[in-house]
């Protein structure tokens, strides 16, 4: 155990507003006069480094753009905090489901479901990429991600189909044991969430991975609770539009880990 805690921190969704990102975790070593050794993304970070990546993106046409490329590619170039992150529902997805990490540069790692890598000794942090489908979806039953990025570049799958989590990566993620915390992009559970029926995929595996800490987004506000013996951190968005020149509050979230106590500084 080292005698200085490794500072980490945790963050919402930033929707490809990079260089805001960029300075508020310069800030945030700025006020605690120490570096950030980790930051963990619970999705939605938006690393649409060139106009093509924008082809991928499943969401309202008013929310695609493309001429914003140069600039999150400016800010991803003097990114300096190894990132350790998950999917959400608005990505490059065609980068990240068959992971091409020389694309961002070596600098992050991913997972689609299980263990997440990354850089503080003894730590485990679970993730799962994506969301829940609509009950009115059909699934693309038996095809690989790679089979599904490929289709979706055909035009044959709508490319909304790579938002959504499946079985596999459910499993994956609900197999590894117990860990420290557990990264989704969307909320297990929460004060004005339906919860009838069927657990969630969240849910599910929450409670077989036991984290102290689950850390979720996808809502665009904060929350903390607890369900289940975990604590849940629920992560604001960082901006409502790319006018804004400071981030929202709620947006991060800081912890320290020294090998063996991970502890919350907070919100």
């Amino acid at each position: 155990m080292s005698g200085h805690p490794d500072l980490f921190v945790v963050i919402g969704d930033v929707h490809a507003h990079v260089a805001l990102a960029l300075r508020a975790l310069t800030q945030i070593e700025q006020e605690k006069g120490r570096r950030i050794a980790q930051v963990f993304s619970v999705g939605d970070l938006g690393l649409f480094l060139c106009e093509e990546d924008w082809s991928f993106f499943s969401g309202p046409a008013r929310h695609r753009h493309p001429e914003w490329s140069p600039a999150i590619w400016e800010a991803w170039n003097l990114w300096q905090w190894p990132l350790a992150m998950i999917g959400g529902n608005h990505e490059p997805w065609h980068k990240l489901r068959v992971l091409d990490p020389g694309y961002f540069g070596g600098r992050l790692t991913y997972t689609n479901g299980g263990v997440l890598a990354h850089n503080l000794s003894g730590l485990i942090v679970v993730g799962l990429s994506g969301i829940r489908r609509e009950p009115k979806e059909e699934p693309s039953a038996g095809l690989s991600w790679q089979e599904i990025v490929a289709q979706c570049r055909w035009g044959k799958i709508n490319r909304k189909e790579l938002s959504y989590y499946r079985s596999q990566d459910i499993t994956a993620a609900a197999n590894v044991g117990p860990a420290h915390i557990l990264l989704t992009h969307d909320w297990p559970t929460g004060p004005d969430m339906d919860d009838a029926g069927t657990p969630s995929a969240e849910q599910l595996i929450a409670s077989t991975v036991r984290p102290k800490f689950h850390f979720c987004g996808h809502h665009h506000r904060s929350a903390a609770f607890a369900t289940g013996g975990t604590e849940v951190r629920a992560l604001n968005m960082i901006a409502d539009n790319a006018r804004q020149d400071r981030p929202k509050p709620g947006w991060a979230w800081l912890g320290t880990w020294d090998g063996e106590t991970l502890r919350e500084i907070g919100l």
